[in-house]
């Protein structure tokens, strides 16, 4: 089993590496979030046999740069210019390159851009390559963020969970 986890900095109390390794078990868990510091997983990533690999790059639409800021405990990709550039990779190309015969987990916790990032999967077709989308919603700056969450989630072609904490 492979566990991609957009959105794995710890935040707070907001353990998300550790939480999906104790859920999961996977085998490897892929983590990406720009805001990665080295953190201590190492302990519950050796209980359960788990290689975690973590990029400090924005999961995203697209491979190469993307505006970024960070704010407290939020973040979010832009188009202002001021913002700071960050390396970001194309999500769909990143599954497509995983193993056919793989399970695959999806956590986003990504400040609202779950909904770009999950369109995206749907329009490329890898969201059925995926057993679990386990998405944590945020409405703020989406227009008619029920609307949209409910069309998602209709249209998925994997199970769709939310997380919460």
């Amino acid at each position: 089993m492979i566990v991609i986890d957009v959105g794995c900095a710890r935040y707070g109390g907001d353990y998300s590496i550790e939480r999906m390794i104790e859920k999961f078990e996977p085998d490897i868990l892929y983590g990406f979030d720009p805001a990665w510091e080295d953190e201590m997983y190492a302990p519950i990533a050796d209980l359960y046999k788990t290689d975690v690999i973590v990029s400090r790059s924005v999961a995203w639409t697209r491979s190469g740069l993307v505006h970024f800021m960070l704010d407290g405990l939020n973040g979010q990709v832009g188009d202002a210019d001021f913002w700071p550039l960050i390396p970001c990779i194309d999500l769909a190309h990143f599954i497509r390159q995983l193993p056919d015969e793989a399970e695959i987990i999806l956590k986003m916790d990504c400040e609202g851009s779950e909904y770009e990032l999950l369109e995206h999967l749907m329009a490329k077709g890898v969201d059925e390559r995926l057993s679990l989308a386990w998405v944590e919603w945020h409405p703020r700056g989406v227009p008619d963020p029920a609307e949209r969450r409910a069309s998602i989630e209709r249209r998925l072609r994997c199970q769709v969970d939310e997380w919460l904490w």
